[in-house]
């Protein structure tokens, strides 16, 4: 059979893609090592900046955070007090990838100071911005000021549907034309800056992510796909198994895409698969909400602080501080007893979930727990034949 021929048989082999990355993945999950302590185990920071946003996302509330508490802006750290935190702190010396979001984080004062402060101190880290990109002129202006450190700086923002399903979920008329804009001229003034887009399900908005899959497709912008979480004070959102059962439906053109795009040279296999995994447990566990993987990352790779100094392990865990920065050092509540307990009650599957941030990190250490069983596989094939 000729390369072309099995090329093309590949990519119309949709199904066996799909069951080879869960199979792998399921498979390297088996060989998962422990984890080492938490002081040397984490590498990435999650930092709330502000409550301040000029959104009303329907499946957030953190929009109406300071509406409802006047005195929370005061309540914020500055960045000068964050700094002197993270100074402190020995054990986040360790740490190469940084996440600030909001609220809106470029609406933040001294947002900036605290972008080159980390860029400058830690020279092997990478700092992605959540925005929503409403604003260019601010976020062009914010970001243009970074100077050279601009080539270890992303962008994730949202496109949830195009035209009034991005407006309706956002709550704002003009959303979407905003969006548009703002990735026109970051675009035309930082063309090597790399944007990524996470699409929010909601029960009015999800017949439109394969239309915005191919838009996002059509712009170059890597696109990820979530359920809400669901957040005291946001709207919830039920979805009937008739929807779910349609989600599926239209999934299935995303992952046909993938898996062109993956055998037209564009994506890696270890890429591939981590996507389809994702994207069809996405579907799995809403019909079926469980734990996947024994074992989690939050609260070990990566913690979050909110804008008044508040620590939680991860989105899902946002009511279950484990410290207070301004009550006591990070290393002390990192390994104090409450994170540990917490810990402890996460290992025992005490929660679940399926987000970005916890699925693709366990997904990446499966598939390199398989890659180097079959790489010392093959060294012992030659040696002994």
């Amino acid at each position: 059979m000729s390369t072309a021929a099995s090329c093309r048989r590949e990519r119309m082999n949709v199904t066996d893609w799909v069951e080879k990355s869960r199979n792998t993945i399921l498979k390297g999950e088996e060989s998962f090592q422990d984890f080492n302590s938490p002081d040397k185990e984490i590498t990435e920071l999650y930092l709330e900046l502000t409550y301040a946003c000029n959104m009303r996302c329907r499946m957030c509330n953190v929009w109406a955070i300071n509406r409802n508490d006047h005195m929370m802006p005061r309540k914020e750290m500055p960045v000068e007090e964050l700094v002197d935190y993270i100074d402190e702190s020995k054990i986040l010396k360790g740490i190469n990838g940084l996440v600030i979001s909001g609220g809106e984080p470029f609406l933040k004062k001294d947002f900036q100071e605290l972008c080159l402060y980390f860029l400058k101190n830690y020279k092997n880290m990478s700092v992605g911005i959540l925005s929503n990109l409403y604003n260019h002129s601010i976020i062009t202006s914010k970001l243009k000021g970074l100077g050279s450190y601009i080539d270890r700086v992303w962008i994730g923002t949202s496109l949830d549907g195009l035209g009034h399903l991005h407006n309706n979920t956002r709550g704002i008329d003009d959303a979407f034309e905003k969006f548009q804009e703002s990735l026109k001229v970051i675009r035309k003034t930082l063309p090597y800056l790399s944007i990524v887009v996470n699409y929010t399900l909601t029960t009015d908005n999800y017949t439109g992510i394969y239309d915005t899959h191919r838009f996002c497709r059509d712009n170059a912008l890597d696109l990820s796909i979530q359920f809400p979480v669901p957040w005291k004070g946001a709207e919830i959102f039920t979805f009937g198994n008739e929807q779910i059962d349609e989600i599926e439906h239209l999934m299935t053109g995303i992952i046909e895409d993938a898996v062109s795009d993956h055998e037209s040279g564009k994506t890696d296999e270890k890429g591939l698969m981590s996507k389809l995994f994702y994207l069809t447990g996405l579907i799995d566990y809403q019909r079926n909400p469980r734990r996947v993987f024994k074992r989690c990352v939050a609260g070990r790779r990566f913690t979050t602080i909110s804008p008044e100094g508040k620590i939680y392990f991860c989105p899902i865990l946002k009511n279950m501080a484990v410290g207070d920065l301004r009550e006591d050092p990070f290393d002390e509540i990192w390994m104090g007893k409450k994170a540990n307990d917490l810990r402890k009650k996460i290992d025992k599957g005490f929660c679940d979930c399926w987000l970005n941030c916890t699925i693709y990190p366990n997904s990446s250490d499966a598939l390199s727990c398989v890659k180097k069983k079959t790489t010392k596989k093959n060294i012992l094939q030659r040696v002994f034949g």
